[in-house]
Formats: structure tokens, sequence, C-alpha cells
């Protein structure tokens, strides 16, 4: 049986890092949550300032 292993924090307090320090430990896959929000980000001019479009988080996680 697998083991997931979800790590929640505040920006920059190390959970990557955490991450890879268990792979190492544990052979386990790193799924960074950056590789999806990212692109689709980039795509929405994302400066990380500006609020987001009203209601884009209502879209995530849904199948078209």
């Amino acid at each position: 049986m697998g083991v997931f292993v979800l790590l929640i924090g505040f920006p920059g307090v190390g959970k990557l890092t955490t991450a890879k320090e268990l792979r190492a430990l544990i052979s386990a896959k790193i799924v960074d949550n950056h590789w999806f929000n990212n692109p689709i980000l980039r795509f929405l001019d994302e400066d990380g300032t500006t609020p987001l479009p009203k209601g884009i988080w209502e879209h995530t996680g849904q199948a078209s």
C-alpha cells in the first residue's frame, strides 16, 4: 500500500524542501502544486498582487 503525504503551510516555510528530504527517505514522488498552478496563473497574467478574476477558484478541479 502506498503512502500519501500532504504538506500544508504558508509560502516559504519549507514544504518543498521537506518533500525532497522525504523523497530520499521513503522513495516518494513529489507532486508540487506549482506544476499545476503556475501555468494556469501565467495564462491569467497573475502577478502576485492583483486579485484574480472573481469566481476563478469555483472552476478549479472541474472536468470539462
